[in-house]
């Protein structure tokens, strides 16, 4: 899922025409009455300010056994190039592509899947349920891990900036680490009640992912010529190759 806002401050996460934080579909935002969104924009208000106060006062290093992780949830769990079982565990090698906005939007819709095959069979298949959880979370901490030791310095390095798009990108990728950690531990319990956590991860991912694949990605793709995104894409696949 992408998006266009001339309002949008991707440096600072935040909306110039209401002069507050960018909470797609909220009360003024230009995407309220054109957009249909799987959590109420509401309800994602709830849940940020939820997040904040909770991230805030817990210890992040309780968070940094997995490394990272992102996919495009905001939508309905998620986007929606791909459905199929097999989809959502295939993704061609990074070698076969060169559009960074394609591979990893396309990844972010595999790991949609996988989220939705978590969501939609707790109750009848809470096993294999936990299992496309896993999947689901591995896979996010691996594009995590991509963006931040792989992506982002080379976008830094053609901009010369590391306090703008990718500051707020990593702090993103912080909170998503804490409701992925938040999920795992109840699994790890057997505990499928984790609509809570949910929620609260895909008000964070929905709407990080919307902003990488409209605006960070294509930006890329734009600053780096075909020779370096092969090296970015080399790169990532020297490390999927390690795990």
């Amino acid at each position: 899922m992408s998006f266009f806002c001339p309002h949008f401050d991707i440096e600072k996460d935040y909306c110039l025409a209401l002069e507050a934080d960018c909470v797609p579909g909220r009360p003024g935002c230009v995407l309220r009455n054109n957009s249909v969104f799987y959590i109420p924009a509401e309800e994602r208000l709830k849940e940020r300010k939820a997040a904040s106060v909770g991230l805030a006062s817990s210890d992040p290093a309780h968070h940094e056994e997995a490394r990272c992780g992102g996919g495009d949830l905001e939508g309905g769990a998620a986007g929606g190039r791909g459905n199929s079982r097999q989809e959502h565990r295939a993704l061609d090698t990074p070698m076969n592509h060169n559009s960074i906005q394609q591979y990893y939007g396309d990844d972010h819709d595999r790991l949609d899947g996988l989220f939705r095959e978590y969501q939609s069979g707790k109750a009848a298949d809470p096993v294999g349920a936990i299992r496309a959880f896993e999947e689901f979370k591995a896979g996010l901490e691996r594009h995590i891990v991509w963006e931040e030791e792989i992506l982002f310095p080379a976008f830094e390095s053609k901009t010369g900036r590391v306090d703008g798009p990718t500051a707020v990108m990593r702090s993103e990728h912080r909170q998503i680490r804490g409701f992925l950690a938040a999920i795992a531990e109840k699994l790890a319990r057997n505990d499928v009640r984790t609509e809570h956590e949910e929620a609260g991860l895909l008000s964070v991912l929905g709407p990080h992912n919307q902003k990488e694949e409209s605006i960070l990605y294509p930006m890329i793709d734009r600053l780096t010529p075909a020779e370096e995104r092969a090296e970015v894409f080399a790169a990532m696949a020297a490390y999927a190759g390690k795990t």
